[in-house]
Formats: structure tokens, C-alpha cells, sequence
């Protein structure tokens, strides 16, 4: 028989029947939340707030002191380029002047911990993208004009220009993001391949156009004179009797690119000059910057080699030292050698005033060819001129053109024209070329607006007129 079970006491379920909650959780507080609630976040924003003048003043001396000190290397490297002694006093003048304009330029550009504020009344969210674009345009103007200056103003005005320029631009690099530092930079090198600056000097490799003479002029390199450019007239047709003076040319800048100034020394080559330019022909984006070492290098070679196979046309005896701007120094310097007949001085002058005590020492003429008042070495030239010996024949000519001249213009321009005459009086005695500089109110080129001056070549002739008595006396015995 079946066990009946007890009745049930239980009135009602004790676990309730009902659909589950779906709803979704209550948002609870984070750790953020109960710290902003409780005060935490204030008091460290209070004491960020409060640090700022420790911190962004210490900040930004350490920055400016690392940017002046890049101000002072770009001063001492182009000092190093342009100038014949290194004036450090100047240059640590200069650095200390640099130092306060960098501080107080780096304090209120730079986004220091506090959030960054060019314009105080513009949206927070606004000051990133003005900071961005701020410096963008600062590192596209500085960039290009860097590349503009350096290449086409006087070399006293890059000595001045090319330290602030170049911190200007690599601090406005420095405080870019990647995206907008990296697009700046290819704008600037476009600027450079394109030829924004109208540079008229550079080209990839020396420019091959004709000259105005009767030569044909090749331009190379040879193993025995690695580090030089020769421009010379075909060998092939040059009579088997004849020679050819000899130039040893120094590039503007003492660049180590011999073909700095192609179209000027080819022009010049085709008239029958042998040419030996300090560098090498192809421009490879960095080259070694030359001294007067070079020239020598160069005239030893010519004393070494002339007259044998394909430089049986080179005569030793006629050697003219030239050369622009910082080649121009150079040029001075080799002059001082026994073997140089000529000195011929583009767009130069001693940057030291000192230094003319060396003129002394000089044996042979001297010309100068200046580019007028707006020619940053107008005054230098100037100055040398007056300041030669009395024995020492020279002639100044003076073109207001600028610092560079005509050099970069078809044949070497109005420059080309000059210093042709000028050598072919001297090297190989043309009375109509000697006219254009001894009677310059009749001369051609004044005409084409050279302003001609001269003095001592009476001097000059008469010594020259003593050798050659000497010569047929000495013939006749």
C-alpha cells in the first residue's frame, strides 16, 4: 500500500516567478571618476599650474643654449669657407648676441607642458594645427631662402645670413610632427632642383656650350691632377708649334666643384688657354672645400709636364694665377710664386685689411674686375687696388652687376668679355686689346658700362722694353 506524503505547510512559492532583468547594468564610477570627484586631479592640475615658470624657463634655456650652439657651429663653418684667418671674438659676440633672441623666441613658441597658446583668444582645439602650420611656414621660408642666399648674394651677406637661417630652420623642423616636418623638407628641395633660386652658377655637371673663339675646348679630369677640372682648346687643333698660356682658376666660396664657373672658363679656354680649375668637373652634391694649396698642386704640375705628349702646347713661362670671391684669395696667395706672370682678381679683396702687407711681396700685374658698389667685395678690391706698391703695373675695372658678376650668363657675359682682352693683352701682347684698358674713353668696354681706371704700366713697359734690348744684345754676341 502506497505511503501518502505529508500535507504541504507552504502557503505561497518562497522563490518568486518572473521574467529576468535585461536591462543593462547601472554605469558604475571609475577610478578617474572617483578621483576627479574626490579633489586628486585638481590639486595636481593646481600643481602642474604653479611649476611652469621653474620648467618652462629651465626648459627653455636648455633648448636655446643646444640652438646657439648650433648657431655658432654654422658661423665657424662658413666663416672657415669665406674668410682667410677664423675672428673668434667676433664670432663668440655674435654667439652671444644669438643666445637672448633664441631664449625669448623658444619661450613663447615652443608647447611647453601647459598646453601650447600662439593666440590666447583661439579655441584650445585650434592651437595645435596654428602651431603646425606656424613653423611649417617658417621652415619653407627659411629652407628656401637659406638655399637662395647661399647661392646667389655676396659672400659677406651669406656670412651674415646662413647662421640665423639655418637654426630658424632646423628648430621650426624640430617642433613639427613627422607628416608636416617631412613635406617642408621635400618643398625646400624642390625648391633647390627646380632652380627656384635662379641659381646660375650650379648645374649637375659643367655646361659644354661653345665659346666665342676659335677653339673647340674640352673639358676632363686626368690621374696625375685628381682633384682638378682642365678646360683647354682640342689639342688636335692646335698647331704643332704653337703653345698656350696657362690659368690656374679658384671657384668662388673656395668650392671644391670645377664646374663652378663653366660657362665663364670655357668662353675663355676657346681664345687658347690652357685651364686648370680647382675641383672636379662632376658636382656630386657634397664636394671638399679647396686652398691656395690647390693652385700650387696645379702649378707644379704644369712646370712638370709641359711639353710632353698631349701637353706639348702648355708654355711654363706664361702662368696666370685667378680666381672669384674666396678663389680670389687663393689666387693672391699663389701669386707670390716666381712662376706667375699675372694675377686677375673677380668680385675679391683681402677680407683682413692687415693683410696687405703682402702686396710687397708681389712681382708681377694685377687686375681687378669688381661688380660695382652692390659687390660685397667692392670696397676690399677697392682698397687692394690703392694699396699695391708703386712698381706693381694693375688696371681696375668695375661693373655694377653684383657680387657674381655675369659669370653665370652665355660665354661668361660682360665678365667673359673683359678678362678675355685683358689676357690676351698680357699673355700674348694684342695692342688692340692693350687699348681697351689704356684708352678706356675709346674702349669697348666702357662702352658697355665698365668703368676703367689703370696705373703704373708706363713702369711696366719700359722694364719690358729693357728685356728686350737684353735679349738681342745677347743674341747678337
Amino acid at each position: 500500500m502506497a505511503k501518502k506524503s505529508p500535507p504541504s505547510t507552504t502557503k505561497s512559492p518562497k522563490i518568486p516567478l518572473a521574467q529576468p532583468d535585461r536591462s543593462a547594468p547601472q554605469k558604475a564610477n571609475t577610478l578617474i571618476d572617483l578621483a576627479r570627484q574626490s579633489g586628486i586631479l585638481d590639486a595636481a592640475q593646481k600643481a602642474q599650474d604653479e611649476e611652469p615658470l621653474v620648467g618652462r624657463v629651465g626648459d627653455s634655456i636648455l633648448w636655446s643654449l643646444s640652438l646657439t650652439m648650433l648657431h655658432f657651429t654654422l658661423d665657424v663653418l662658413v666663416a672657415n669657407q669665406f674668410s682667410d684667418e677664423m675672428e673668434w671674438r667676433s664670432l663668440v659676440v655674435r654667439t652671444a648676441q644669438a643666445f637672448p633672441i633664441i631664449l625669448l623666441f623658444f619661450y613663447f613658441l615652443h608647447p611647453h607642458p601647459t598646453p601650447p597658446i600662439l593666440l590666447p583668444r583661439l579655441p584650445q582645439k585650434l592651437q595645435k594645427p596654428l602651431h603646425q602650420a606656424f613653423f611649417f611656414v617658417s621652415s619653407v621660408a627659411a629652407g628656401c631662402y637659406l638655399i637662395h642666399s647661399t647661392n646667389t648674394d655676396a659672400y659677406y651677406a651669406v656670412m651674415k645670413r646662413s647662421p640665423p637661417l639655418g637654426v630658424l630652420w632646423i628648430w621650426s623642423v624640430i617642433e613639427m610632427d613627422v607628416v608636416p616636418a617631412t613635406v617642408s623638407l621635400l618643398v625646400c628641395g624642390g625648391f633647390l632642383k627646380g632652380g627656384g633660386p635662379a641659381i646660375g652658377l650650379l648645374s649637375r655637371a659643367p655646361s659644354l656650350g661653345s665659346g666665342s673663339g676659335p677653339y673647340r675646348v674640352t673639358c676632363s679630369k686626368i690621374r696625375s691632377l685628381p682633384s682638378h677640372t682642365i678646360y683647354q682648346p682640342d689639342p688636335s687643333t692646335i698647331p704643332i708649334n704653337s703653345t698656350i698660356p696657362v690659368i690656374l682658376w679658384g671657384n668662388g666660396a673656395c668650392a671644391g666643384w670645377g664646374g663652378c664657373f663653366s660657362k665663364f672658363l670655357i668662353e675663355v679656354a676657346s681664345h687658347g688657354y690652357f685651364i686648370i680649375a680647382n675641383g672636379i668637373p662632376q658636382f656630386k652634391g657634397l664636394f671638399r672645400q679647396t686652398s691656395w694649396t690647390d693652385m700650387m698642386e696645379a702649378m707644379d704640375w704644369v712646370t712638370e709636364n709641359c711639353g710632353e705628349g698631349g701637353y706639348r702646347h702648355i708654355d711654363k713661362s706664361k702662368i696666370a694665377v685667378a680666381g672669384q670671391a674666396g678663389g680670389a684669395i687663393q689666387a693672391y696667395t699663389a701669386s707670390l710664386d716666381e712662376r706667375v706672370k699675372l694675377t686677375c682678381i673677380f668680385n675679391g679683396g683681402l677680407l683682413v685689411p692687415q693683410n696687405v702687407q703682402l702686396f710687397e711681396r708681389f712681382h708681377a700685374p694685377v687686375a681687378y674686375f669688381l661688380g660695382g658698389p652692390t659687390d660685397m667685395a667692392f670696397k676690399n678690391g677697392e682698397r687692394d687696388y690703392a694699396k699695391l706698391p708703386s712698381r706693381i703695373p694693375a688696371v681696375k675695372l668695375n661693373l655694377p652687376v653684383g657680387h657674381m658678376g655675369t659669370f653665370g650668363r652665355a660665354q661668361g657675359g660682360k665678365f667673359g668679355k673683359a678678362a678675355i682682352a685683358f689676357l690676351e693683352w698680357q699673355m700674348k701682347g694684342d695692342t688692340i686689346a692693350a687699348n681697351q684698358f689704356t684708352a678706356p674713353s675709346t674702349s669697348p668696354l666702357t662702352a658697355e658700362g665698365w668703368d676703367i681706371v689703370s696705373k703704373h704700366w708706363e713702369m711696366n713697359e719700359r722694364r719690358a722694353g729693357r728685356r728686350s734690348i737684353d735679349v738681342a744684345t745677347s743674341m747678337v754676341q
